[in-house]
């Protein structure tokens, strides 16, 4: 465990590598605490940034879009944090800053624990070679198939696609999240077939009961479990455009400082661990404008790349 401040730091220094003179602009809002606003301001100062706070609205749609009044303000940075209830790792103002030279680091669900324990205690730069090697094997694959103990079962063509690497360091201009590790490509989204069992969490929490998703052709046909979490779901993907339902990502956690907690931006990077998106994947190689983007996460993947075994009940196969 590291104080509040040590993370804050870390988060500030070796993650979003904030340089003197920067302009950083820390997103939050009034369901996050104010002491984590308050902790990366005090690093961006220290480290020789120019910080502002804004605050948006703590609702909102999974991966959508900050509101119109905000955008001037990300347009002037250099950085921007988001220690935000919303996802915003694929949204489309986060995929902009990225393609003028800017860096966003995500802190999702962010709070007091998310920067003093767990995740954010990995050394991120040991981590990066083994999530940059999975990407390079995903990047030379055409098929996957994947299975777990809780039900899972599912293959995709990866043909043409390119894996990306989260490994919560921002060594150029993009977009990364922390502290999440992971590795992640989106699937070509019509070979998509199989049975998906979330027994982890999703964008909204730990899930109390299995979640069975039905996937044909690259789209949920159901959303089946009688559990909050479930029925969240499928309000979610329901209220959106018809591609809210595409299987838009695959994704593998290597952060062995993580645990299933509820925040899934830690959850999601945490090692042993697989998770799936439904939704928007245009920022990462896909072809889905979905308006939302909400992850999945479930126990002990077995993987399978042409047929090859990389991972074992969520152990990387030597």
């Amino acid at each position: 465990m590291i104080s509040l401040e040590a993370g804050a730091r870390k988060v500030v220094v070796k993650c979003a590598r904030v340089r003197p003179g920067e302009r950083v602009l820390v997103i939050t809002d009034r369901a996050r605490p104010e002491e984590v606003a308050r902790a990366l301001l005090q690093a961006i100062e220290a480290a020789g940034g120019v910080g502002v706070v804004a605050e948006i609205p703590s609702s909102g749609p999974a991966g959508g879009e900050p509101p119109d009044d905000l955008l001037p303000l990300i347009a002037g940075a250099d950085v921007v944090l988001t220690p935000t209830t919303r996802i915003m790792y694929h949204s489309k103002a986060a995929t902009a800053v990225a393609a003028r030279g800017g860096r966003v680091l995500t802190l999702t669900m962010c709070g007091p624990t998310t920067l003093t324990q767990g995740g954010i205690e990995a050394d991120f730069e040991a981590l990066e070679p083994a999530c940059l090697r999975l990407c390079d094997q995903l990047d030379a694959a055409s098929a996957v198939r994947i299975t777990s103990p809780g039900g899972t079962n599912l293959t995709a063509s990866l043909l043409g696609r390119r894996a990306t690497g989260n490994t919560a360091i921002l060594r150029a201009p993009g977009v990364q999240g922390c502290p999440t590790v992971e590795a992640f490509i989106a699937p070509v989204e019509e070979s998509v077939s199989g049975t998906i069992v979330v027994d982890g969490s999703t964008s909204f929490g730990l899930v109390d009961e299995q979640i069975v998703i039905h996937v044909k052709d690259g789209l949920a046909m159901s959303i089946e479990g009688g559990s909050s979490a479930a029925r969240v779901l499928r309000e979610v993907t329901d209220a959106g455009s018809p591609l809210a339902r595409t299987l838009a990502e695959i994704a593998f956690g290597l952060n062995p400082s993580a645990h299933v907690v509820g925040n899934i931006i830690e959850d999601e990077g945490a090692y042993g661990t697989g998770h799936f998106a439904l939704g928007r994947n245009v920022s990462f190689g896909g072809r889905s404008e979905a308006p939302i983007h909400v992850d999945m996460v479930y126990l002990k993947p077995s993987v399978w790349l042409d047929g090859v075994p990389v991972l074992a009940d969520g152990t990387f196969v030597e």
